[in-house]
Formats: C-alpha cells, sequence, structure tokens
C-alpha cells in the first residue's frame, strides 16, 4: 500500500457509483445501467465466476476511493500523535534534566505528570515553546 496514487487515478476514471452482480456472473452499476452506456462493467468467467463477480462488485471504484480516503486520514492521524510523542518525550527529558538540577523529588515530578490531560498539556505547550521549568513553576503551584 506504499503508493495509492495509481489506485485512486484508476478509480476515478473507472464507472462511478456502486457496483452490484446480478447473482451470477455480471457486475454493473447498481444505480442505472445508463451511466456505462448499456453495457455491464465485467463478465467473469472460470471456476470462480460468481465470487470473482461479487468481490468485484464489492470493490467498485466508489468503494475504493472511500477505503483510500480513509487510509489517508488514518495516516495523517498517525504522524500526528507520533509527532506528539516524539515531543512528548522530549518534554519529559527536558523536564527530568532541570528537575535533576533544581533537585526537586520524584513525588513531586510524579504529581506534575499525573495532572489532568488538560494541565500535562499547557506544560508540554510550554516545554514546545521553550519555557524552563523555573519559568513554568513560577506561574503555576504543584
Amino acid at each position: 500500500m506504499q503508493d495509492l496514487i495509481p489506485l485512486q487515478q484508476l478509480a476515478l476514471l473507472a464507472t462511478k457509483s456502486r457496483w452490484c452482480s446480478d447473482g451470477d456472473r455480471q457486475v454493473m452499476s447498481s444505480e442505472s445501467d445508463q451511466l456505462n452506456n448499456g453495457f455491464v462493467i465485467a463478465e467473469c468467467q472460470g471456476p470462480d465466476d460468481k465470487r470473482n463477480a461479487q468481490y468485484l462488485a464489492a470493490a467498485s471504484p466508489t468503494v475504493v476511493l472511500d477505503i483510500i480516503e480513509e487510509l489517508l486520514i488514518l495516516r495523517h492521524q498517525f504522524e500526528h500523535e507520533r509527532a506528539d510523542r516524539i515531543a512528548y518525550r522530549g518534554c519529559l527529558h527536558k523536564l527530568v534534566r532541570e528537575s535533576a538540577e533544581e533537585e526537586i523529588g520524584a513525588a513531586r515530578l510524579q504529581r506534575i505528570f499525573l495532572l489532568g490531560h488538560n494541565d500535562a498539556r499547557v506544560l508540554l505547550d510550554a516545554f514546545l515553546a521553550g519555557a524552563t521549568y523555573r519559568q513554568f513553576r513560577s506561574g503555576h503551584t504543584w
């Protein structure tokens, strides 16, 4: 699934709409056969003709485009979450280093990271913006 562009281009050029099988070996548009100038989209041959026709109907261009769109959205979300995890890890290391320099106790450091999600996000945003623990601490009490 490295390169979806050729598959996406082929799906865009194929007969639009959902496809269906006639229950035998033909595949056609489920909306209107007029979209295909009155012709069957595909006619399967061979021992697996019915199953192949059902598969082709299920994998219509509309379905393929929907799958590609969902996959691209999921990839984007994954990359965004990955970037957040990397930033979070960097902030955590920075906080641990700075807390060691300031001799903050382990219990206090643990309390900082047991904050609610929104408070933890504020802390991470401050560190991503380049704040030091001392600067951040001056505006918050833990």
